[in-house]
C-alpha cells in the first residue's frame, strides 16, 4: 500500500498559488466542490465535539497534488497546529474524485484550501 508522502519538493506558496490559478477555472471551481464532502469529514474528525468552547482555532492553508487515480501527494499545512495537523493526516489517507484532466501537471493537480475556523 502506498501512503502519501508529506515531503515538500515544490515550495509551498508556490503550491498555494498553483492551486489557486487551478480554481479559477470552471472545472478546478466545479472540483472544489467535489472535494467539499472530504473537507468537512476530516474536519469533523479533527476539531472537537465542544469546539463552541474554545474561543479561536486559527486559520490554516492546506496543499497537495492529486494525481489521476484522486491520491493525494506532498501534502502540507501552514501554520502548524493540532487542528491543522490532524486534518493534513485525515485528509491525506482519503481517496478524492479524480481531478479534471485539464488541470494536471506532471506533479498532479494543485489543491490549495485555506480553512478559517472560529467557533
Amino acid at each position: 500500500m502506498l501512503l502519501p508522502t508529506f515531503a515538500q519538493a515544490t515550495p509551498f506558496e508556490t503550491r498555494v498559488e498553483a492551486g489557486y490559478k487551478a480554481s479559477e477555472t470552471k472545472a478546478g471551481r466545479d472540483y472544489e466542490a467535489s472535494v467539499g464532502i472530504f473537507i468537512g469529514k476530516a474536519m469533523r474528525e479533527c476539531v472537537p465535539a465542544n469546539a463552541e468552547l474554545v474561543k479561536d482555532y486559527g486559520n490554516f492553508t492546506f496543499v497537495s497534488w492529486v494525481d489521476s487515480t484522486g491520491k493525494s501527494d506532498q501534502l502540507e499545512v501552514m501554520p502548524k497546529n493540532q487542528v491543522s495537523n490532524c486534518f493534513l493526516t485525515k485528509f491525506g489517507h482519503m481517496t478524492l474524485p479524480y481531478p479534471p484532466k485539464s488541470g494536471l501537471t506532471a506533479q498532479g493537480y494543485p489543491l490549495t484550501i485555506y480553512m478559517k475556523l472560529a467557533p
